[in-house]
């Protein structure tokens, strides 16, 4: 698979989501933001989000 801009932007996240088995998810924070506790919610569920779009994109 070809990398584009978009694939980039997703690792920028402070947060980003892992497929540890079949249907199960771990969302990992990145350390350099674990100070941002109050941002950290949002961040996962931006995450989250980002990451179900491209499962759904790939079909």
């Amino acid at each position: 698979m070809k990398k584009t801009k978009k694939d980039h932007q997703v690792h920028d996240t402070p947060a980003y989501v892992l497929e540890t088995g079949p249907g199960l998810f771990m969302v990992k924070l990145k350390p350099a933001f674990k100070k941002q506790a109050k941002r950290v919610e949002t961040e996962i569920i931006t995450a989250y989000r980002k990451f179900a779009y491209q499962e759904r994109m790939k079909g």
